[in-house]
């Protein structure tokens, strides 16, 4: 944990065990996925308040949607070496799609300017940040770019997200 340099702080949250997963991933290291774990968050009783353990209803905020964003474009800029750097390209276009829809789903601007746009202009404006972590993994890698492909999936990110959406509804944003 220390030698990959721990959580970046820089992340708040969302996306930061992604980030510490690639660092572990490239510096040579394993992890082992446990997809049907679940985790539960006590006293957020504002995310279903009337499901408890079934979700009834789809909830977001623009703050969770900028980190979501902001912080996946970042651990890609970040611990990418060559080919996956492409990514970063469709990564932005998607989520530029993504903040058009939401804004015909939503009609809401200052949702979408604030979870989307300001998202990705943050990210721009951490590109030094950016620039020493990468110089930092760099020194640990051990594994390329061409490793990590075979971790790629054809379905988008957020793809389970679309489901749930189709399943009970355009999120209700808080």
């Amino acid at each position: 944990f220390d030698e990959l340099g721990g959580f970046d702080n820089k992340f708040f949250m969302y996306a930061d065990e992604d980030d510490l997963s690639f660092r572990l991933w490239v510096a040579g290291y394993s992890a082992i996925v446990v997809p049907h774990a679940i985790i539960h968050h006590r006293g957020k009783s504002h995310v279903n308040p009337s499901g408890k353990e079934t979700i009834v209803e789809y909830r977001t905020t623009s703050k969770a949607r900028y980190l979501a964003t902001r912080n996946g474009l970042l651990t890609l800029l970040k611990n990418a070496e060559h080919i996956l750097l492409v990514l970063a390209v469709s990564y932005v276009f998607f989520h530029l799609l993504e903040s058009v829809i939401a804004l015909i789903l939503t009609r809401n601007w200052r949702f979408v300017k604030s979870a989307y746009w300001d998202a990705l202009r943050d990210a721009w404006r951490m590109r030094h940040h950016v620039w020493e972590q990468r110089k930092k993994i760099k020194k640990l890698r051990k594994r390329s770019d061409w490793q990590m492909l075979r971790f790629l999936r054809l379905k988008p990110n957020r793809w389970q997200l679309f489901v749930k959406m189709l399943k009970i509804g355009v999120p209700k944003i808080g």
